[in-house]
């Protein structure tokens, strides 16, 4: 009996002490990670009507984009030459202008144009263009008077980015001036290696070549606007508003040339 009472007594103390040492243990602590702090369920701490009132916040409060980088009408002011600029002249070396030969016009003959247009959106866009410095006036009226009248021009950038290809310029219908480059399908140099000649509009303007009984195209893409009888948009003939203006400046079209070939979107104002 004594016996079975000490184990018992004994069995009360050890249960005891076991939930006494369960009570006064230390706590684990919590678990961190280095970008986050303690883990946790951040769901649980949500309240969506909190939520929904910052963004509405934020909406009122967000600045919206500028749409225009200048303001309109824009005057013949803003149409201006300045010497090729050093992120242009990196722009150009090894693409549009050669490495490793001498081209016939040194960096410093060069221009660089502020031009503004208006696209086949109806929106008046910034180009740029490198020209000879003998023709950069010229070509800023002309630019002007054109914006002026709101005659589409589709884009007017460098064909540098356009890698330097002629074809992927022209299929793309960019309007561009110097590009350092053969006469396509010839072996002699073009104007455009002068910065004397402008390609306006070219994918609706194509050069058509006539060679051995078979009819070319350049650019390619511009095949079906080769057929000259036909009535389409931003085709350039002699009663267009771009050959008057280009010829009131002393700029020859392409489009005008006798012989196997005619180069309707290029217009060219020789050295004199």
């Amino acid at each position: 009996m004594i016996k079975t009472l000490s184990r018992a007594a004994l069995f009360a103390v050890l249960l005891f002490t076991f939930l006494l040492m369960g009570c006064t243990r230390t706590k684990e602590p919590p678990h961190y990670s280095v970008s986050q702090g303690p883990l946790r369920d951040s769901s649980s701490f949500r309240d969506p009507e909190l939520e929904s009132e910052a963004e509405s916040t934020q909406e009122e409060t967000t600045e919206p984009p500028e749409e225009a980088i200048f303001e309109e009408p824009l005057t013949r002011e803003d149409f201006f030459a300045e010497p090729l600029p050093d992120d242009v002249i990196n722009r150009m070396m090894g693409v549009s202008y050669p490495y490793g030969i001498e081209p016939p016009v040194s960096l410093s003959d060069l221009s660089y144009l502020h031009l503004y247009h208006i696209d086949f959106n109806g929106d008046t866009a910034l180009g740029e263009m490198v020209c000879h410095k003998d023709v950069a006036e010229d070509l800023l009226d002309i630019f002007y008077e054109l914006y002026a009248i709101r005659y589409p021009i589709q884009s007017i950038r460098l064909i540098d980015d356009y890698e330097g290809n002629d074809e992927l310029s022209m299929q793309a219908n960019n309007t561009s001036c110097f590009c350092y480059r053969m006469v396509d399908g010839e072996t002699y140099l073009s104007s455009h290696s002068y910065g004397r000649s402008v390609d306006l509009n070219p994918l609706y303007n194509p050069m058509v070549s006539l060679f051995e009984g078979k009819t070319y195209y350049s650019p390619r893409a511009g095949r079906e606007y080769g057929d000259r009888s036909r009535d389409f948009d931003h085709k350039i003939t002699k009663e267009d508003p771009a050959f008057q203006i280009f010829n009131d400046h002393g700029f020859y079209w392409g489009g005008s040339w006798t012989g196997p070939r005619q180069d309707y979107m290029h217009f060219e104002k020789i050295d004199q």
